[in-house]
């Protein structure tokens, strides 16, 4: 029963192979009057307003089906290109955090080389945490006494003084800032008259976000812009004892002075180059005599 199915088809494609082969021989041959150039010429008059109408009523649906295509493509298009904004701006913060760091540790080793700090034993340090409550105070160090930290160690920025070890763990310290009322440093007024005036470094009674030198003398030449370092001072009947803070380290300047406040209180403002609120890395100095 297959067999003979199969064999009906391959006839009847014979046959239809057969009259094609006839007609178009038959139409090439004819001339364009003939009754086979009419009969194509009827049809094509016949469709060909309805194939004109059925592009004008499926115009719409293609425009649609366009649409809907272009904006499937654009979604896609526009979820990538999120995607890649995201990765981009990821990139970019590490690269900038990246970029902060090495300028910060290549200030701190600029002012190492300056004054001659290598043989205090710098060790540099990442800033882990701000003191929550009082942030301008205390800040935490990623580094403790397994990288030879003590208390009482000096601590730096590239900028300057930044304050001194006030504890200090196994891997961790605790430093108290210069606007912190634990804070007291010998600091040298380096005056533009070239008339050097020593005092006190410490923050405002009442106002730790004020720095102020006192104890200076009433007749100190001093002005307002003048630089502030630490004094260094040493022990002239033992020169090795020395302050814990080696001299010239930079402080900030004097920004606002009147005299009748210095006479009366023997007391100048000072701005610090460090900024306390932003501080990422630091060097302390672990082998200053004391």
């Amino acid at each position: 029963m297959q067999d003979k199915y199969v064999r009906r088809r391959r006839a009847v494609l014979a046959v239809l192979v057969a009259v094609s082969l006839i007609l178009l021989t038959a139409y090439f041959g004819e001339a364009e009057n003939s009754p086979l150039h009419s009969l194509q010429q009827g049809i094509v008059a016949v469709f060909t307003p309805i194939q004109d109408g059925a592009s004008k009523v499926l115009s719409p649906v293609r425009d649609l089906a366009g649409w809907v295509s272009s904006t499937l493509h654009a979604k896609s298009q526009n979820a990538q290109l999120r995607a890649l904004n995201a990765r981009l701006d990821t990139e970019l913060a590490q690269d900038g955090t990246a970029l902060a760091a090495y300028t910060q540790l290549s200030g701190e080793v600029k002012l190492t080389n300056r004054l001659n700090l290598r043989q205090d034993g710098p060790v540099y340090a990442n800033v882990t945490t701000y003191n929550p409550e009082v942030w301008y105070e205390t800040i935490k160090l990623d580094k403790g006494s397994g990288a030879g930290i003590a208390a009482g160690d000096p601590v730096l920025s590239a900028q300057g003084l930044v304050g001194d070890v006030s504890d200090v763990g196994s891997n961790f310290a605790i430093v108290s800032e210069l606007s912190s009322p634990k804070f007291a440093v010998e600091a040298r007024i380096l005056s533009s008259a070239n008339n050097n005036a020593v005092g006190t470094l410490q923050p405002a009674v009442g106002n730790p976000t004020t720095l102020q030198v006192n104890y200076l003398s009433p007749s100190a030449n001093v002005a307002t812009g003048d630089e502030v370092v630490t004094a260094g001072l040493s022990d002239p009947s033992n020169p090795a004892v020395r302050s814990q803070y080696p001299p010239g380290i930079p402080i900030g300047t004097i920004s606002s002075f009147n005299y009748n406040t210095l006479v009366d209180n023997g007391t100048v403002n000072v701005s610090p180059n460090v900024d306390l609120r932003n501080i990422t890395q630091v060097e302390v100095l672990t082998r200053v005599g004391g």
